[in-house]
């Protein structure tokens, strides 16, 4: 499995067009009305004590509540973040600002696929499954765009550098993670597993892999624990245990049911009889404006895949046998079968840390917290079977008519995020 230089990712001119589309994705599905947005949930202890501080206390108050939890990164950066946007235009900057990290994690995800995958369908298809997922609501909450998707960033940061074998700098990138959301700390065991060929050196670089991040958990437990956090103080690892088997057994069917489970919800429970734009301004035009150029950029990018690459390789043929059968199957089904083992790993990790809430829940903002780190395993999962459709699709010609499925699809995931009904 070979890896790109994340500059060579980025220096081609095609991957602008889907930084672009992303960015109409995520706008047109979480951020259209925000004008309309205030502040849900927990926002209202963290943005609104930022909106009304001075200058001088933000350091001391960053410190104050960012230690209280022991993920001093976490409250720190929602709360510099809301003071910066309230002072640079009120509530709908601080938005934007979670719009730009969603956006920026996108983008980040989207250039991890193609330097562990070149196809383009692998990487288009898992970065709008990554940018649209359907298991975590709360995207808009401030506390999560501002908070747990930083530690999205600093999580995809640090594969990157993993990637481009600057393994030292990757270890103290993820470490702040555990500062910021230690839900994604786990998911980082599968990065020697992206880097080279699955031999008995490479379970020697695993083994070394997962004692160097096990170190560092126990670090940082030990110093959470010294400092006073309540939340260590308190764990029962007995019942600490048990919760994470049961939440590793219900999260991944969870997450990837939601795939399913928001489009049957949508329109099961749409009134058809209420559609009415003019209750939201300006709605009509910004939404189907946004709905043709996105439609349009996406069929664009599709539409300029090659299929020779798919033709070699299924003259590329691998080899299975053993006493009772033997099965012959293109290369290609090889490296997704190994990407689907990786994600389906990524998917099960996402889970074990979930001690403050519960894996089978699909609404409101523990939703969020039990699935956020879940978007990464499940992306990738998304896009290794969606890359197997494309990838038959073109053996027998029917390329075509899976574009125009791919497209439809795009297009009932903004109808879900826009219309679904808000459980918030």
């Amino acid at each position: 499995m070979n890896t790109l230089n994340f500059v060579d990712v980025y220096k081609k001119s095609s991957n602008v067009w889907v930084f672009i589309l992303l960015a109409i994705a995520i706008w047109l599905a979480h951020f259209l009305q925000i004008g309309q947005f205030g502040i849900y949930s927990d926002d209202y202890f963290r943005v609104a004590t930022a909106l009304g501080m001075s200058g001088d206390r933000v350091w001391p108050t960053i410190l104050e509540e960012g230690f209280r939890q022991g993920r001093p990164l976490h409250d720190g950066l929602i709360i510099l973040f809301s003071f910066i946007g309230g002072k640079l235009g009120g509530l709908s900057v601080i938005y934007g600002i979670g719009f730009i990290i969603l956006m920026l994690n996108s983008c980040l995800f989207y250039t991890f696929l193609k330097r562990i995958q070149p196809r383009d369908i692998f990487a288009l298809s898992g970065a709008f499954a990554f940018a649209l997922f359907p298991a975590d609501p709360t995207e808009i909450f401030l506390t999560h765009s501002l908070g747990i998707q930083t530690s999205l960033t600093l999580f995809l940061i640090a594969i990157h550098l993993y990637l481009s074998h600057q393994k030292i700098a990757s270890y103290i990138i993820i470490t702040l993670s555990l500062f910021t959301y230690e839900k994604l700390f786990p998911i980082f065991l599968i990065a020697p597993l992206l880097t080279k060929k699955w031999d008995v050196k490479s379970k020697k670089t695993i083994i070394k892999h997962a004692i160097v991040l096990g170190i560092i958990l126990v670090a940082v437990v030990v110093l959470r624990k010294i400092t006073g956090e309540s939340r260590i103080d308190d764990l029962n690892m007995i019942h600490a245990a048990r919760r994470s088997i049961r939440d590793v057994l219900y999260g991944p069917v969870t997450s990837m049911g939601m795939f399913v489970y928001r489009a049957i919800e949508t329109l099961l429970l749409w009134d058809f009889r209420t559609v009415d734009f003019k209750d939201i301004p300006k709605a009509k035009y910004i939404f189907v404006t946004l709905i043709c150029l996105c439609t349009a950029g996406f069929t664009y990018v599709l539409s300029r895949i090659k299929s020779n690459e798919f033709y070699q390789e299924l003259n590329s043929k691998q080899t299975w046998s053993n006493p009772i059968f033997y099965l012959q199957y293109p290369r290609y089904f090889q490296d997704m079968a190994k990407l689907s083992g990786i994600g389906l790993l990524a998917l099960v990790l996402a889970y074990p840390l979930t001690l403050t809430t519960y894996a089978y829940i699909i609404d409101g903002q523990e939703a969020g917290r039990a699935h956020a780190a879940a978007r990464i395993g499940a992306s990738i999962l998304c896009a290794c079977v969606w890359s197997a459709i494309w990838f038959v699709a073109t053996i027998y010609r029917k390329k075509n008519d899976c574009r125009c499925g791919f497209t439809g699809l795009l297009l009932v995931t903004y109808w879900i995020w826009y219309y679904r009904p808000t459980k918030l």
